[in-house]
């Protein structure tokens, strides 16, 4: 209602899509990879607010993920009216498929995760003093007028270096949607500012048990052999599998050799889990809108 989302469909028009969410940063331009290689008729990957070529936030309005969720919430049910649907997740992306996928579990056909933490809040004294320190950046960022200009090479540094880094050709995929040449052979990062801070509504550990716990539909986890999830996400992730193999109509967790980007390292691979997946689960989602 305050802006617009962005995104790109593959295939048929007259196919219900998959629907997919990238992590932080990118945009829907990390799936073009994968997406030839899905037998499903059609994807739609979304750029997220505040990425891509969707809207900024509102001046005053910090982005968390209650904002994102009522995003999707509004795009399913107020402008497509799905009356049910299939989610792609990837990093951050996946976290809030996996969200949604616990708050209206009867509306969900299929879940797939690729390489999802469990991202949460700090805790205690630390959570207090990130609250404060990412008040005080994000009032910062907000009053600044536009980015940084950036010559492109500049910029695609920038991009592989990153917490997950990306290669040159990665970076140069994602940057189809993440900049905008203003000229003079210089560019800008279309993403709001403001997401560089971090979230402070993000789901406790408590939070993510209890949306697991809801969780009906057909998962498939996958997970990348040189991925995210390690140390604690792994024994958080483990724990979830456990509850999902036993309330889950299906359950499939895929290890896929790869970095954290393994839809974009290894899409033939990840494509062939995704693919067989849906022929077991006869994916209902495929059938003509």
């Amino acid at each position: 209602p305050w802006g617009h989302i962005a995104g790109k469909w593959w295939g048929s028009s007259h196919e219900q899509p998959i629907l997919a969410f990238h992590g932080l940063f990118d945009n829907a331009a990390s799936f073009d990879l994968l997406a030839p290689r899905l037998e499903a008729p059609a994807l739609l990957a979304l750029d997220l607010p505040g990425h891509g070529l969707s809207s900024h936030f509102p001046k005053g309005m910090f982005w968390n993920w209650t904002v994102m969720i009522s995003a999707i919430r509004y795009l399913l049910k107020h402008h497509f009216k799905w009356s049910s649907v299939s989610l792609m997740g990837h990093s951050y992306g996946s976290c809030l498929a996996l969200t949604y996928a616990g708050l209206y579990p009867k509306e969900i056909q299929a879940l797939i995760n690729i390489d999802c933490a469990r991202a949460t809040n700090a805790v205690d004294n630390d959570y207090i003093n990130i609250w404060q320190r990412n008040t005080e950046r994000m009032l910062t960022l907000e009053s600044k007028s536009s980015p940084k200009p950036l010559e492109y090479e500049e910029a695609l540094n920038k991009m592989s270096n990153r917490a997950m880094p990306l290669t040159k050709e990665q970076c140069q995929i994602i940057a189809s949607r993440s900049l905008s040449n203003i000229g003079s052979g210089k560019y800008i990062f279309n993403e709001d500012l403001r997401m560089s801070c971090p979230s402070i509504g993000r789901n406790t550990l408590e939070t993510y048990d209890a949306l697991v716990d809801k969780i009906i539909c057909p998962v498939l986890n996958v997970v990348a052999s040189n991925g995210i999830l390690f140390g604690d996400f792994m024994v958080t992730v483990r724990k979830h599998d456990e509850v999902m193999k036993k309330k889950c109509a299906h359950f499939v967790c895929q290890v896929v050799k790869g970095h954290h980007h393994v839809h974009m390292d290894n899409p033939e691979e990840v494509a062939t889990a995704i693919n067989s997946f849906f022929k077991h689960v006869n994916q209902p989602s495929l059938e003509s809108l």
